[in-house]
């Protein structure tokens, strides 16, 4: 393919169509993300959709078991946005409501006993981040002076010296603002069972790398609403230098040499396990830890490994 923001057939080949926050995870997770996962787990569900052969769509279930990324915390997250938007954005009761419903209906995963009780207990929090959430959010948009909350807008630009396009999509349009949140982990030492995560004194490396993104492709000051439980807090350019357009132009000037980089990988690579081969795998990367230990073993073996 050719033409602005069209993906070359080195790329395409791949599946790798875009660049995204590289602070979210290292390359070999990018790659084993979008080069394997997403193709199969998109597959899996067209079959599930479209197929009427019970032994393909039972298997196409197991695909999506397998290659699904999902926890409590993910899960909770999400619901906090979909209550803050339902309040701010559609106003509409029903959309609160569904999305309630949708946090108690969660299965929790299998192979982690702990996203069980950490869902039970996220219940009873979710709607109250929400509240401190939106507490934030009304505080930001007094500061900036909003007339009203516009959703997610989906950012998809050139970078110099690039041939994919970086793509990324902001919480909030209005204001440019990205909203995350804090929850509580399981910790056995404790009565309740959880230690309170207290709200951060800086911005995180990957959200800094995720709202450097939107920076460059608006050019407008990000604002950062952090909430958990008990407060909420809110980074701007006025109190973290690390939200400066200078700061945030340093992390993109980065990103894009990193990007170029990763190019000259992908163009060596003439098929996904051309590509495998290509990257090392650091299998101690804390967010290994976090996914089914099937899906781990899969990877290993993608890799050549026990």
């Amino acid at each position: 393919m050719k033409g602005k923001l069209s993906t070359p057939d080195w790329a395409s080949n791949l599946n790798y169509y875009h660049h995204s926050n590289i602070k979210s995870a290292p390359f070999h997770l990018h790659v084993f993300d979008k080069c394997y996962k997403r193709p199969l787990v998109k597959k899996a569900w067209e079959i599930i959709k479209l197929s009427e052969d019970k032994d393909q769509i039972q298997e196409a279930w197991r695909t999506v078991k397998l290659l699904q990324t999902k926890s409590a915390p993910m899960q909770a997250g999400t619901t906090v946005q979909k209550l803050v938007d339902a309040k701010l954005i559609t106003e509409n009761e029903n959309d609160y409501k569904t999305a309630k419903e949708e946090f108690l209906a969660y299965e929790p995963v299998d192979w982690d006993v702990r996203d069980s009780f950490k869902h039970h207990y996220y219940s009873d929090l979710v709607e109250i981040v929400a509240e401190n959430a939106i507490s934030g959010l009304k505080e930001v948009s007094q500061q900036l002076g909003l007339n009203k909350f516009l959703g997610e807008k989906e950012y998809l630009f050139e970078l110099p010296g690039c041939a994919l396009p970086y793509s990324g999509r902001e919480d909030f349009e209005s204001g440019h603002i990205e909203l995350k949140t804090v929850w509580p982990t399981a910790n056995e030492r404790s009565k309740t069972g959880f230690y309170k995560k207290p709200l951060p004194k800086e911005p995180l490396d990957s959200w800094l790398g995720q709202v450097a993104g939107y920076w460059y492709g608006s050019k407008k000051s990000p604002t950062i609403v952090v909430a958990n439980e008990d407060d909420y807090v809110i980074f701007n350019s006025d109190n973290c230098s690390k939200l400066s357009d200078e700061y945030l132009d340093q992390v993109m000037q980065s990103a894009i040499v990193t990007c170029k980089r990763r190019e000259n990988i992908l163009r060596k690579a003439k098929n996904v396990k051309e590509l495998f081969d290509l990257i090392e795998p650091d299998f101690g990367d804390w967010r290994w830890n976090n996914m089914n230990p099937d899906q781990r073993d899969l990877a290993k073996k993608l890799w050549g490994l026990k």
